[in-house]
């Protein structure tokens, strides 16, 4: 019998590994850290995405509001130019 039960770090694995990378528990870890300080940081500073995309527009890194939210949800590395915004 196999064990169906999956840990948060293979179903993280798993979902990006369609983008070509697997990641590891640490990294796991920091991805999800770093995409809660951002959402917190944003919703601290009274940031919505649109305002963030348009603070983004102006460092040349054009996003649509709704790319922004679905890639820091995802975790894509496009939050190292948000933090710099």
């Amino acid at each position: 019998m196999v064990n169906s039960k999956r840990s948060a770090s293979d179903t993280l694995s798993s979902a990006n590994s369609s983008s070509g990378r697997s990641l590891t528990s640490s990294q796991v870890r920091f991805e999800t850290r770093a995409k809660n300080l951002l959402k917190a940081e944003l919703k601290r500073r009274g940031f919505t995405y649109a305002q963030l995309a348009e603070k983004l527009a102006a460092m040349d890194i054009h996003e649509t509001e709704r790319n922004l939210n679905n890639k820091i949800s995802r975790g894509d590395s496009v939050r190292r130019s948000c933090y710099n915004a």
